[in-house]
């Protein structure tokens, strides 16, 4: 298309499908585009590039700005109507992938079905049809196509979202073979209000995207597209009463037919493109526009999840052994003193099978996320799960939103401090024993010779944390022992690992079960919100962090060989957030340039591995 992007610029290439029946010319995305987008290649090589990367793309100002302003007062508008189209959303549903929020029930789905007539459906004077239609015209799927690879023939989803108080979408992916475009309409939103957009794949300080009026983000939904729309708080209340602040989105997914990218020497495609009405000269016109061919985005190597189911196993002797009803009535039974470690309460059966410990190693040393479900005595299980539930149980209500964009609900994780509970003592020092400490160091490889923190926490209706990694100075293993009863996935409260494969990543709270990991630039997660169904039952966890001793942090001066020393892999996982930004500090502060290069070019390192934690994040 020419420079001269314009309404009237269309009608010489739309064909006569794209025609409402009162005569009027459908625009595509190119003729609302921002002029500055559409006749940039560079811009859109860029883009095209990213997308087969697997990235996230955001473009700012990205349509016009009088369409822009026109579809976002549309929508304020049936919000002041009270237009009865708009229905509250909540879908929970039993693999933990819930959503709330509002949506627009006028959307539509298309699909290049040559028996469906998808553009004459005008007569019910829709205003947000003609919008849906722009992201429906066949001069947009082909902008689609180009860009990702896919073949974009299938169907077209067009959606339009409000997310008001408490509303999120969790953590998920989209169809396969797909496109994804986020348009966000969102006018003067504050970064501690939450909602914001969650890209799973990026480190913590790039991940989350501020409402930004105008911005379009855009990917493809391969494994590293896992995205989340973060709770809005409760502050939007106090917020409105001086600004209509409404939280926005247009979601518009495009689906394919195939995941094979489109061959030019194909025959079969040329039917294709003429059974769908696509014109075999636009497609041809794209291909050169963008001159490289199209390939099929790659998929990234994800981190493994790997779950070791165990047969419970109980503390109490029996005289009888098949008598599991009776369990220890006191926390006494258990004979805790000092030297109580782990290994006086992990169910034997994980110790006696050497392949559990095998799996464990190569999970955890793989950045990966270790389940154990029944991992230490049951009857064990069920006094922590009580100690937790005492009245003489201190708690400290935590609150927290950051500029970042990682935030908790305000009611969220009353962390447990203990009071004068020696029972509560007492599992503290379970896990910070230094045998516990040398275990830890066994599985994962990594310093744990430094302070252990154990809490635990109770997540009421609506609680949440987002993701975040949980690198902070010097911690080098996180764990979480999970003792929510008879809880159901659709209830929210999962644990959702960032970095692994979708059909995996949900964890949802079972009892007994123990969740290990190494932390850093890979281990994002997140508490998904519970909903309201979950009252009067109860989501609590233990939870904590082994962290390397400062002491063995290593010391580095200007003249060290820095970029040898990490020269591995292994070595550069033993880092810990306290060294990566001494290293930045050394690079800054040096007056030789020709070291300060070296250092330039390992801290580079650093940033490809995504191992550069800011002083921000560390702060936060």
């Amino acid at each position: 298309r020419s420079s001269s992007s314009s309404s009237s610029s269309s009608s010489s290439s739309s064909s006569s499908s794209n025609n409402t029946g009162d005569g009027q010319t459908i625009l595509s995305i190119w003729d609302i585009l921002d002029e500055g987008i559409a006749t940039d290649d560079d811009l859109l090589h860029n883009v095209k590039d990213s997308l087969a990367d697997g990235v996230l793309i955001q473009i700012q100002n990205a349509f016009d700005k009088g369409f822009a302003a026109d579809v976002a007062d549309l929508l304020v508008e049936s919000f002041a109507k009270e237009d009865k189209a708009w229905k509250h959303v909540r879908d929970y549903n039993a693999n933990g992938t819930n959503s709330m929020y509002h949506e627009l029930s006028s959307s539509s789905s298309t699909s290049t079905d040559p028996n469906e007539d998808h553009n004459d459906d005008h007569s019910k004077k829709d205003d947000f049809r003609y919008i849906h239609d722009v992201f429906q015209h066949d001069e947009s799927r082909e902008l689609y196509a180009a860009l990702s690879g896919y073949d974009c023939l299938g169907k077209i989803t067009s959606t339009m979202k409000w997310y008001d108080r408490n509303d999120y979408t969790n953590p998920n992916n989209n169809p396969a073979h797909s496109v994804t475009m986020i348009w966000d309409l969102t006018k003067e939103w504050k970064y501690d209000l939450g909602g914001m957009l969650h890209w799973g794949d990026a480190y913590d300080l790039h991940a989350y995207n501020k409402p930004e009026f105008n911005t379009l983000h855009l990917f493809t939904a391969q494994s590293p597209s896992m995205h989340t729309i973060t709770p809005v708080s409760n502050e939007l209340y106090e917020a409105e009463k001086t600004s209509k602040m409404k939280r926005l989105l247009w979601v518009v997914t495009v689906e394919s037919h195939s995941s094979e990218p489109i061959e030019e020497d194909e025959e079969d495609m040329a039917t294709t493109t003429k059974k769908n009405n696509i014109g075999r000269d636009v497609v041809q016109s794209m291909e050169q526009r963008f001159e490289t061919e199209r390939n099929v985005p790659a998929k990234r190597p994800r981190t493994p999840i790997t779950v070791l189911e165990l047969e419970p196993s109980y503390h109490y002797s029996s005289t009888n052994v098949d008598d599991k009803s009776k369990t220890s009535s006191t926390f006494a039974d258990f004979n805790f003193t000092s030297d109580s470690s782990i290994f006086d309460c992990i169910n034997p059966k994980f110790l006696e099978d050497p392949q559990n410990l095998q799996k464990a190693k190569e999970t955890l040393q793989s950045d990966g996320l270790l389940v154990i479900r029944n991992v230490f005595f049951d009857d064990l299980a069920h006094l922590a799960h009580d100690i937790i539930l005492q009245d003489d149980c201190e708690w400290n209500q935590r609150w927290y939103s950051s500029r970042t964009g990682f935030s908790t609900n305000k009611s969220d994780t009353p962390i447990c401090s203990g009071g004068d509970m020696p029972e509560y003592e007492a599992i503290q020092a379970m896990f910070s024993h230094e045998s516990s400490k040398d275990f830890m160091e066994y599985l994962i490889e990594r310093d744990t010779t430094g302070e252990v923190i154990t809490r635990s926490g109770i997540y009421g209706i609506g609680d949440h944390t987002s993701s975040h990694t949980d690198a902070q100075n010097s911690r080098a293993v996180a764990y979480l022992w999970n003792l929510s009863q008879n809880w159901k996935p659709e209830w929210g409260g999962s644990f959702v690992w960032g970095s692994g494969q979708m059909e995996h990543a949900y964890q949802f709270p079972t009892f007994n079960t123990f969740l290990l990991f190494s932390v850093g630039p890979r281990s994002g997660h997140t508490v998904t919100p519970s909903t309201e169904e979950s009252e009067g039952y109860t989501r609590i966890a233990y939870g904590g962090w082994y962290n390397a001793d400062p002491k063995n942090e290593t010391s580095l001066t200007i003249d060290d060989p820095i970029g040898e020393i990490f020269s591995t892999r292994q070595s550069r996982r033993q880092l810990t957030t306290n060294t990566v930004l001494h290293i930045d500090k050394l690079m800054k502060l040096s007056k030789d340039e020709e070291k300060r290069q070296k250092l330039l070019e390992f801290v580079r390192i650093l940033k490809n591995e995504q191992l550069n934690p800011s002083k921000e994040e560390t702060i936060s």
